[in-house]
């Protein structure tokens, strides 16, 4: 059986009761004991109807908080392309930050920014969902999505001026990465074996950040940190002390302002090897590879300089986050974000009361709430209690939201990958509104065997397919 045709066509042979598509697990051990049938129609509509009540689920969540929203597209049959809507949120019951698909809408003739647009707009009328609700954009960096007049993003703000454009930090990090692998070209001699040396330790920063990156925990707490400590690794390599000291990341890059190349640090391995190998080598070669090494550091830096968001508001504000900077960050920064995004703000509370509530957060041992996720931590924060009642209302909440502002957009991209090709050759028959039903049930946080489901829910299910028959 092909793998693709795997999800729905695996009904045919099997009773509900030996099914093994984790999406109906569940439903299908409940209903074998009904003495259901379940073949292939009957499979998909149940999947359509838990994707429908978990579609509605989500939408009247987020009508009543915060929360952003992800997209990207791909190319389907046609001049089609799907959309995942992709929502970051809070669960109100487990206080965790998730993502999960909002629905696939199809934007049928050009892709440009007004047309994607509308799709969400449309998304967001049909559940009732208010503008003001969400925080940020969260998308690749191509104009179509980020332009400030005809993009996206340019149409969402003028609906919610205060809304929040998540630039992507990963791919970013990866194009630099690529750009600068580019002069490779320059060391086409018989210097290659050092050359594989030395970038095999320059590039070490580059993955390690974007592996921190794909992260699926919220990382907009540390973004800032995390992407000024990249730059400062590149550059304490080639830069003279005295000059970043003064400067900084945003040291001027002329060459007085750099190591001499005997001084530049090139890696462990490349060092070794110059000393090893350094009598049996022209020193001409070794001036080029030098003059190459600090070009490469030089093009680095430039581009990172130039394309990350490294003076941005949020970002910085955000660290207030981490309980890391309980001591040092000021309320200021909680304002910040309170003044830029209002409905952070519940209606019956105050700032007074948020500044309170930060202060004692400050003079309060949280060492037992330390969680590897940082949104378990805020939840392990908001359940800590002085008596009967709870120390923190405001805070955990406004801090919870915060996080789901996105890092990067591998949130989006894990879900989405799932739909690269809605017809390829091993699905050429599956519609997008099955295809659509699949990844939205698969997209809901936590194991789809542990779900539960009520009698009534059941019941429902049951007739599902009868229902879809009518419709």
């Amino acid at each position: 059986m092909r793998s693709g045709l795997r999800p729905i066509y695996q009904f045919d042979s099997c009773s509900i009761k030996y099914q093994k598509l984790k999406i109906t697990e569940v439903i299908s051990l409940n209903l074998h004991n009904q003495d259901v049938k379940c073949a292939r129609s009957k499979g998909t509509a149940i999947v359509k109807e838990i994707s429908a009540k978990a579609t509605l689920s989500l939408g009247e969540r987020i009508s009543r908080q915060p929360f952003t929203v992800s997209t990207d597209g791909t190319n389907d049959a046609g001049c089609h392309k799907l959309y995942p809507l992709v929502i970051k949120s809070v669960n109100p019951d487990t206080l965790e930050v998730s993502s999960e698909i909002l629905s696939i809408p199809i934007c049928e003739g050009s892709s440009t920014g007004e047309n994607i647009f509308n799709l969400i707009e449309a998304e967001f009328k049909a559940h009732k969902i208010p503008w003001e609700n969400c925080l940020a954009l969260g998308a690749d960096n191509a104009p179509v999505m980020v332009g400030r007049d005809k993009g996206v993003y340019g149409h969402m703000s003028r609906k919610n001026p205060s809304i929040f454009m998540s630039e992507e930090s990963a791919s970013t990090s990866a194009t630099a990465k690529e750009k600068t692998g580019r002069l490779k070209k320059l060391f086409a001699s018989r210097t290659n074996q050092l050359i594989c040396k030395f970038l095999v330790d320059a590039l070490e920063p580059f993955d390690a950040i974007n592996t921190e990156l794909q992260s699926d925990a919220s990382k907009i707490h540390v973004l800032q940190q995390r992407l000024e400590k990249l730059i400062k690794q590149l550059m304490v390599k080639f830069v003279q002390p005295a000059v970043f000291q003064r400067d900084g990341i945003f040291a001027n890059l002329e060459k007085e302002n750099l190591r001499q190349s005997s001084d530049i640090i090139i890696g462990k391995a490349a060092a070794e090897f110059i000393a090893q190998e350094k009598s049996k080598m022209k020193e001409s070669r070794l001036s080029e590879f030098f003059d190459a090494a600090r070009d490469f550091y030089v093009t680095s830096i430039t581009y990172l300089r130039a394309k990350l968001p490294l003076k941005n508001d949020v970002y910085s504000h955000a660290a207030v986050i981490n309980p890391a900077n309980q001591l040092t960050c000021q309320f200021q920064s909680v304002e910040f974000f309170i003044k830029r995004f209002p409905v952070l703000l519940p209606p019956n509370a105050s700032l007074h009361d948020l500044q309170l509530e930060f202060a004692t957060y400050q003079c309060t041992d949280i060492a037992s709430c330390i969680e590897e996720r940082m949104d378990k931590t805020w939840a392990s924060i908001s359940r800590l209690t002085e008596g009967q009642e709870p120390i923190f209302k405001l805070l955990p909440q406004v801090m919870l939201h915060l996080l789901t502002i996105p890092h990067s957009s591998a949130h989006c991209e894990r879900i989405f990958s799932l739909v690269r090709k809605n017809h390829s050759e091993f699905r050429s028959r599956l519609e997008n509104s099955t295809m659509e039903a699949l990844l939205i049930a698969k997209s809901r946080p936590g194991s789809a065997g542990d779900r539960d489901y009520s009698k009534e829910e059941l019941s429902e299910l049951k007739s599902a397919y009868h229902r879809s028959l009518k419709n």
